[in-house]
């Protein structure tokens, strides 16, 4: 066994541990949507066990080299950089900002250096997402269902805590999904700044929750933590996320 599948095969052990505690918080306040993306997941199942990705080309897409976002082999997210950390339904194919996830290849991460908007992505369809799934580069991958959705940017709260970030626009493989309410922001651990596309554990705004007219708190109303209807990811390959940033010149 070599160290990169002994360190998935980690991951995904503290991946389940996290999420037994996240099942017994999820009536209190202090339980984060991504402690909860694998809440319902069994604590007796057996943990997957995936190969690690074949070695690829270091090809950039040239649009996305020219507005600064960094793509690669296997992408993470640097402390000022957004993403997109997602799940679909099996919680299997998923991204959370590391090179440990399986949809790393071709993630694409964005540096957050001001007001302004921003586009991040995932994709299932690469040829390493397909070789850490299914052992086989030329397989064929769809993700299916959702679990979870947000984008975050990673150290924000440290740096710009008032900082919003409003979701402007989703896209399933390359079609825009109609967006049933609008995102707001809140820090689940006092280090990142989040803004939820879709989360189906949060009931009512977490402390600090804020978009760009200012605090928010209670229940949800035109502000809400799901603001896409999940049958629209069915199956997937590739999702894309357009945001605004606000606040940062403040």
């Amino acid at each position: 066994m070599n160290l990169r599948t002994s360190l998935r095969i980690f991951s995904a052990a503290l991946l389940l541990c996290t999420c037994t505690g996240c099942a017994k918080n999820s009536s209190g306040s202090n339980a984060t949507d991504a402690d909860h993306s694998a809440a319902e997941i069994d604590d007796g199942a057996a943990v997957p066990v995936v190969p690690a990705p074949a070695d690829e080309s270091d090809e950039r897409p040239n649009d996305l080299r020219a507005h600064g976002a960094v793509t690669g082999e296997e992408a993470a997210a640097a402390p000022g950089e957004a993403y997109l950390f997602i799940a679909d339904g099996t919680y299997l194919l998923s991204y959370d900002g590391t090179v440990d996830s399986i949809l790393s290849t071709e993630a694409v991460c964005v540096p957050v250096s001001g007001d302004g908007q921003y586009t991040v992505r995932v994709n299932a369809d690469t040829p390493g997402s397909r070789f850490a799934a299914t052992g086989d580069p030329n397989a064929e991958l769809t993700a299916s269902g959702l679990s979870y959705a947000a984008v975050v940017i990673r150290d924000a709260a440290k740096t710009s805590p008032d900082l919003c970030i409003t979701v402007d626009a989703v896209r399933v493989n390359g079609k825009a999904l109609p967006l049933t309410a609008r995102s707001y922001t809140f820090s689940p651990d006092g280090n990142d700044l989040r803004a939820n596309i879709y989360s189906t554990w949060d009931r009512e705004f977490p402390a600090g929750a804020h978009c760009p007219e200012g605090p928010l708190t209670g229940e949800f109303g035109t502000y809400n933590a799901q603001i896409v209807e999940p049958g629209a990811f069915a199956g997937w390959k590739q999702v894309e996320v357009a945001f605004t940033v606000s606040g940062t010149l403040s």
